[in-house]
């Protein structure tokens, strides 16, 4: 099991280069020497589509953009083929289409490493798009469940119809199915 966090930026040290880190993470929890660990990062960046893995590992969290340190921590997630991936908010602090190029990735991911995961988000377009099932919470309740299409399409919870309704709409289109 591995977890994405909602900042992964603010669970990087920032007075420490990302490889570093990285390496670091990678020998803690295998015995392969530092080459070995350096080359099994940067190949894991660029599977996350970053432009210059070898760069990227030089470099220290605030020269990266939120959404190069989001595939950073996502890269480190899924280094270990996790079996199960737990994201918490993964996409809120990026811009939209930062948003949307991280969730294909993921889902690339999922299918690629057969990993399950489970998405935490208040973001209703990524969960439709993502889920095969979904969960609905109102203070920690669950008031609704079921497949994306039964949760989507006909909700059974006012609370879940609320949210439902706030989604915005352009040209007549909601963008949660």
């Amino acid at each position: 099991m591995s977890m994405i966090f909602q900042d992964c930026g603010g669970t990087l040290n920032p007075i420490r280069k990302i490889g570093s880190q990285y390496i670091e993470y990678i020998c803690t929890h295998t015995k392969i020497s530092k080459d070995e660990a350096w080359k099994k990062a940067v190949d894991m960046l660029i599977k996350m589509r970053l432009p210059d893995g070898e760069n990227i590992m030089k470099s220290y969290p605030h020269q990266l953009s939120g959404g190069m340190r989001q595939r950073v921590g996502i890269a480190m997630a899924m280094t270990f083929n996790p079996e199960l991936l737990l994201a918490d908010e993964p996409t809120s602090a990026l811009d939209v289409t930062t948003q949307a190029q991280i969730v294909r990735q993921m889902m690339e991911l999922r299918d690629e490493y057969q990993t399950g995961i489970i998405i935490v988000t208040h973001n209703l377009g990524v969960a439709a798009y993502m889920a095969d099932q979904l969960i609905v919470m109102q203070n920690g309740v669950i008031v609704n469940g079921g497949t994306r299409d039964e949760v989507m399409d006909h909700p059974t919870n006012e609370y879940t119809k609320r949210l439902l309704a706030a989604v915005p709409e352009m040209g007549g289109e909601r963008f949660v199915s």
